[in-house]
């Protein structure tokens, strides 16, 4: 809830069930690199979608296929940058997240890799691929916050600022509750 943007919707934590909501999985993916963990973030493209040049971690809608989240969330992630399955390690998952202006139940995924992956972004859905060492992102003056215009209504957006991009909204969310545990003492 730290990093929600105001004015907020506490229901977007509620885990009842939300009939015609799709359910999706992004994958927070570990990696060692230049003696610090680091985790890949992607720039999504100028498609005037609503997400449309947002930053967020790799993930999308489950598919028949699947067979579960988690596989969800790996399968996304090889399609989206590369990273192949056998290369992933499960290690549990965040508190679920519901994303009203997309009608999606996002299940944040925990991963790790051994070695730092050889990233191939897919061009019709990653604009990029930024790489953000831990240390960074627990730098307080990583954490801003600003007014921003989103559909005609202006809200306080609290963000992480990576290397000149705004990591907002439920991606921001996400970080936040994942570094509260991190850093739990």
């Amino acid at each position: 809830m730290k990093m929600m943007a105001q004015p907020g919707d506490n229901t977007r934590f509620s885990q009842e069930e939300r009939p015609g909501a799709q359910k999706s999985g992004v994958l927070v993916l570990l990696y060692p690199h230049e003696g610090e963990i680091y985790l890949p973030l992607i720039i999504r493209p100028e498609d005037c979608g609503p997400h449309s040049g947002q930053v967020a971690f790799p993930g999308g809608r489950m598919e028949k296929e699947d067979v579960g989240i988690i596989d969800t969330a790996v399968r996304e992630t090889w399609e989206e940058i590369g990273v192949a399955k056998e290369e992933i390690i499960p290690l549990g998952r965040l508190t679920n997240l519901y994303i009203p202006v997309s009608n999606y139940i996002v299940s944040p995924v925990l991963g790790y890799t051994h070695t730092r992956p050889f990233f191939k972004p897919d061009e019709r859905e990653v604009a990029g691929v930024i790489e953000v060492p831990l240390s960074r992102l627990n730098n307080p003056d990583c954490r801003k916050k600003r007014k921003i215009n989103v559909s005609g209504f202006l809200i306080d957006a609290p963000y992480f600022e990576v290397d000149d991009q705004m990591v907002w909204g439920a991606t921001a969310m996400m970080l936040s509750e994942f570094l509260e545990i991190l850093n739990e003492k």
